[in-house]
């Protein structure tokens, strides 16, 4: 057996749960600066990897699994792609297609058509623009001035940018002549409604990211009872949904387990998904899953990084997440 297959067997009852952004041969200036990202030769070498060594199961039994307590294969994969970019229709899901491979994609409500630019890809749009015409660093730090924000740390500056004063964002784009509406337009970077429909006509299931992504332990609590009620509604009514699935926007850090309560009382929620990697977690109806952002190795090398990791929490007796109550 190679290092890969001993940690397998050791965790072969537990669901692996790897999850994308998005896959391209290309460099969109709206994620260049966020993270990496597969190539398709990447991502199909990953699906490769799972259909030869997992069980690849769906949404419906996963959530089966976790309501019901319906048993799972031995050695169950259950894959995901955050975001609702225009490339999961484009380059994702015809691949998946030809493979018989099931997936779930998490769309955040307000990006579905093309609505609004998420406040982190505005600010890689915001670097590329700048990449092209590097004089506008003494403009934005003029314009930022009362900040005192040194023309070397520009760029760190706005990725550092949080929700919060995300329209921090929008003033520094106005002042250089950079225009969101017109990107969008232009560039289509997430997936339609028609698009959407489409993903689901070809057996895949669909679920909400939030309202407008924002970090959720950034927010009161009934802010994130908002955010996730909302973005769970309107992508149910508007795709016909019979489930309701939520994956937390960047993690669930922090999450009160009052926050799970009230998914579970007021039946907002079937299942959750945070991003904390193979942990177990105290959290009712919550799945932590994988994320292959950033990760230029092979699947088989990520998923043994995973499996040690768990293998020293559960060592040192810290694999289990905690959560606040209140």
């Amino acid at each position: 057996m190679n290092s890969f297959e001993k940690l397998q067997v050791q965790f072969s009852a537990n669901l692996t749960s790897p999850y994308y952004h998005l896959v391209s041969d290309e460099l969109p200036n709206h994620v260049k600066y966020l993270y990496t990202f597969r190539t398709i030769d990447q991502f199909i070498n990953d699906l490769d990897f799972y259909l030869k060594n997992y069980n690849i199961v769906d949404l419906h039994q996963v959530i089966d699994y976790v309501k019901v307590g319906k048993p799972l294969p031995i050695n169950p994969l259950f894959l995901s792609f955050d975001d609702g970019f225009r490339e999961v229709y484009d380059i994702v899901v015809p691949i998946l297609y030809s493979k018989g491979v099931p997936a779930t994609f998490f769309v955040t409500k307000q990006f579905i058509d093309n609505k609004e630019l998420f406040y982190r890809n505005k600010a890689s749009l915001l670097l590329s623009h700048i990449d092209t015409n590097p004089l506008l660093l003494k403009k934005i730090s003029d314009f930022l001035g009362d900040l005192s924000v040194p023309t070397s740390n520009i760029l760190s500056h706005i990725l550092s940018i949080d929700y919060n004063s995300r329209t921090l964002l929008d003033n520094i784009a106005m002042h250089i002549g950079l225009d969101y509406q017109k990107y969008l337009d232009t560039q289509s970077p997430y997936l339609t409604s028609s698009q959407i429909k489409a993903i689901i006509e070809k057996g895949f299931t669909i679920g909400s990211h939030s309202v407008d992504h924002p970090k959720y332990n950034l927010l009161t609590l009934s802010e994130q009872v908002e955010q996730t009620r909302l973005g769970m509604e309107y992508v149910q009514h508007q795709f016909n949904l019979t489930y309701k699935v939520f994956a937390f926007p960047f993690n669930d850090n922090r999450i009160s387990t009052r926050f799970y309560k009230i998914m579970k009382n007021e039946n907002i929620l079937d299942i959750s998904f945070g991003s904390s990697g193979m942990v177990s977690d105290l959290a009712m109806n919550n799945l932590q899953r994988c994320s292959f952002d950033n990760m230029q190795k092979t699947a088989s090398e990520i998923l043994c990084q995973y499996y040690v990791e768990k293998q020293n929490r559960l060592i040192i007796g810290k694999d289990l997440i905690k959560r606040p109550f209140c």
